[in-house]
């Protein structure tokens, strides 16, 4: 077999890198939208904002200050919004960071079409709460631990590796990227947690998506004092002439 690879690949040209991109994504308004469905009876709610690029040196602090704010059964979301206040059935996110272009923040939250306000409004108090109630020593700790030990089953089998390998080599990273990465995840502190969620997240820059029943949906979306609803068309066109 890796003759037969070797016979097929060898002979081919070295690729050229990609060059660099530069995409500018806009920051969204701060701003309500929403997207009738009149045969559900709950909500889709997504809070969104802009992110960061993995090359940005405060990715190991962000993604632990993400396991904080939605990455589990302990994170802040989950504790407030579904397991105190009982008001979704799934909740949780944060701020993302892709290979080669910006990400983008978003929190998801499912509920029942009644609830559909209060559970937005409990979602944002608690993305506001990482700049207003500092993340604490025990958070960090269990965060890290978490994410860490992730990484037992996320590069278990020489596959799950191979693949990953790919990735940093497509993307142009070192090929030790795994092995930093894991290391500065280890290194992070609780000041620098505090300092990219307060860098970072900016309840002032993110919109707020609802897919859902209007006639359900009691009180109504202008409650989250957002400025008008923005609604969106999802009609899929008929023919020509229809």
């Amino acid at each position: 077999m890796e003759a037969k690879l070797r016979a097929t690949f060898e002979g081919l040209p070295p690729a050229k890198p990609l060059p660099p991109r530069h995409d500018v994504f806009p920051t969204p308004t701060h701003t309500v939208s929403f997207i009738g469905k009149t045969d559900v009876n709950q909500s889709n709610i997504q809070i969104v904002g802009p992110g960061i690029d993995r090359h940005n040196p405060d990715v190991p602090a962000v993604a632990v200050m993400n396991e904080i704010l939605g990455g589990g059964f302990a994170s802040r979301l989950f504790q407030e919004v579904r397991t105190r206040l009982g008001l979704a059935y799934a909740v949780g996110g944060g701020l993302g960071f892709d290979w080669d272009h910006q990400g983008e923040f978003r929190v998801d939250a499912l509920t029942k079409s009644a609830s559909t306000v209060q559970a937005t409004k409990a979602a944002m108090d608690v993305i506001q709460g990482l700049s207003t109630r500092p993340i604490t020593e025990e958070e960090l700790a269990r965060a890290k631990d978490n994410i860490l030990n992730s990484f037992l089953f996320t590069y278990d089998t020489r596959e799950k590796v191979l693949t990953a390998r790919e990735e940093l080599e497509f993307y142009g990273y070192p090929a030790d990227y795994l092995e930093t990465y894991h290391k500065a995840l280890q290194d992070v502190t609780l000041t620098e947690v505090n300092r990219v969620a307060t860098k970072y997240i900016q309840p002032d820059k993110m919109a707020v998506l609802v897919v859902g029943n209007e006639s359900e949906i009691k009180p109504g979306l202008d409650d989250l004092k957002l400025g008008p609803v923005h609604p969106i068309d999802i009609t899929i066109p008929g023919a020509p002439g229809q």
